[in-house]
């Protein structure tokens, strides 16, 4: 049983719900994702610090991103009568990295020692994607610069981690590779950091131009969903006991260099009467992840803009933090090759946390909480039925052992009796 379905009960969603589910007053919760138009929701345009509007025909951002993303001076809503037939072709820019810093714009991904974070949230099956984005307050943006990325997301929703290095970075074009050292929960929940193969000790290029994702604890039934409480859940105890801790992960990442193997030749005489050399294989390096870290599956990763967009204005109390569950569904491993090889450190590691937070309004999260509670009575009254129904059975086969009559066992009276004589 997962954790999730520990905490809420059995019959409880295990994977979060889907990308796409409404919020209370029937707007999504998420970014609409890449390449998809939808003429029904609201469309949002930036505006550039010196209070230039951005042409909407290059840069849009969807509702979600627009209203989340940004402070409101930051961006305008885009209006048909304005731009007209423009909305129904608009697209999201948010998964557009390179777009976005070239009009220094940087809400997605944490880029900190020469690496560039950033988290997506994800469907049921894992196959599907969409940014998720750090919160516009200045305190966010000052934690960014000290490797804290504080990100916001929706309740019981699935997510992964994208690490690549920063194609900006100071390891930018290098040939040296990193390792997930350590990952771990505040509530002291480790991540096993796996290949496919099950082996956790292999390395990724810094320079590959596409990242290493991990999207659950371990190999089995672990994916990663988030939950943030209601305050009536709170006040009655009702949170996990991991709330507030399981929603900040900790890495650490090292650096390391290759340095390819010269093994001892082992003599030994094949059938044929030739030599033999045996060579050994010592570690991993991993094959490169679908294009998901911090940019458009076919864009180029070029172009990035060291300074970031200043935002102002906002209450960082309007956040609050959650608890992070194992859930159902396929966990994401790297795939691998074995190369002839071995790894040394190079350097200090690098260090960085990752905050999940809320600031869903106090409706939305019993909303939720609800539909989760509805599943699981859906669940007891299947299980309540089921039981039912074999006690029913049982009971019908009780009754006829004991009315069952067997003529060698019954006892008769004198007048039975009688009936027999000569």
């Amino acid at each position: 049983m997962t954790s999730t379905q520990q905490h809420f009960g059995k019959g409880a969603e295990t994977i979060g719900f889907p990308l796409d589910t409404k919020n209370t007053q029937g707007n999504r919760r998420t970014c609409l994702g890449g390449g998809i138009t939808d003429g029904t929701i609201k469309w949002y345009g930036f505006i550039q610090s010196d209070g230039i509007r951005v042409d909407p025909y290059k840069l849009t951002f969807c509702q979600c991103c627009g209203e989340q993303n940004f402070q409101p001076h930051q961006v305008f809503k885009i209006m048909d009568n304005e731009y007209p037939n423009l909305i129904p072709t608009l697209i999201c820019d948010t998964v557009n990295t390179k777009l976005c810093l070239a009009y220094n714009i940087d809400t997605r991904c944490l880029h900190y020692g020469g690496f560039r974070v950033n988290i997506n949230l994800i469907n049921r099956e894992g196959d599907k994607w969409v940014p998720a984005s750090r919160i516009p307050t200045i305190e966010a943006d000052k934690a960014a610069k000290v490797g804290t990325h504080l990100v916001n997301i929706p309740t019981h929703t699935g997510w992964e981690c994208c690490i690549k290095g920063d194609p900006n970075g100071k390891y930018a074009n290098s040939d040296l590779y990193y390792k997930v050292e350590c990952a771990r929960f505040g509530d002291g929940r480790e991540v096993i950091v796996s290949s496919k193969g099950g082996t956790t000790n292999f390395y990724t290029p810094l320079s590959s131009p596409k990242p290493m994702i991990f999207n659950g604890y371990d190999r089995d039934d672990s994916r990663f969903v988030f939950v943030a409480p209601s305050n009536l859940e709170k006040g009655h105890g009702l949170q996990a006991s991991h709330d507030k801790q399981s929603n900040k992960l900790y890495l650490t990442l090292s650096i390391h260099r290759e340095v390819k193997a010269v093994p001892e030749p082992v003599y030994r005489q094949s059938k044929g009467g030739n030599d033999e050399y045996l060579e050994g294989s010592y570690d991993m390096v991993s094959d490169a992840n679908t294009m998901r870290g911090g940019t458009t599956k076919g864009a180029s990763m070029n172009g990035y803009f060291s300074a970031a967009t200043t935002r102002g204005g906002s209450v960082q109390s309007d956040y609050s933090g959650g608890s992070n569950f194992s859930s159902g569904g396929k966990t994401h491993h790297s795939e691998t090759h074995t190369v002839n090889s071995t790894f040394p450190k190079v350097g200090p590691s690098v260090e960085m946390i990752i905050q999940l937070v809320n600031n869903e309004p106090q409706e939305d999260l019993l909303h939720f909480t609800r539909l989760i509670q509805e599943q699981v009575d859906g669940q007891l009254r299947d299980d309540l039925g089921k039981l039912q129904r074999e006690k029913e059975l049982l009971e019908a086969k009780i009754h006829l052992e004991t009315n069952r009559v067997d003529p060698r066992s019954q006892l008769f009276g004198h007048t039975t009796q009688e009936a027999h004589l000569i």
